[in-house]
């Protein structure tokens, strides 16, 4: 079964543009490693993809960012900020920074040395 992976992976190395050589040379690593690299090529962005293949496979690159946000935008999220735009409720946490606080006393702009035109 093995014979008949290695194949099919070599026709489709062969439809990208690699040489006869560079697919001997590939065919020496790990199958599984060829045919993920393979499935992620149409999700990259890439001038040369018959160049990007061939490195690719030698140093098994991640998977791309595109791969996985695909499986995560079919699911919903169960975070409250995507669900819209209301607030959640509840108070305020306690690190907001000083919003909704106060200004400190004498902090005004005759404090500053800003004075207003009249």
């Amino acid at each position: 079964m093995t014979d008949d992976r290695m194949v099919a992976a070599a026709a489709e190395l062969m439809k990208l543009g690699v040489s006869r050589i560079g697919i001997v040379d590939l065919l020496g690593y790990p199958i599984d490693v060829i045919e993920r690299q393979l499935a992620y090529l149409p999700h990259r962005k890439c001038r040369r993809p018959e160049a990007f293949i061939v490195q690719a496979i030698r140093h098994d690159y991640s998977a791309p960012n595109k791969h996985f946000h695909a499986k995560d935008e079919s699911q919903p999220s169960g975070n409250a900020l995507d669900q819209g735009s209301e607030r959640a409720p509840g108070p305020p946490p306690a690190d907001a920074e000083g919003h909704g606080t106060p200004d400190p006393a004498g902090t005004y702009p005759s404090d500053l040395g800003m004075e207003s035109r009249r």
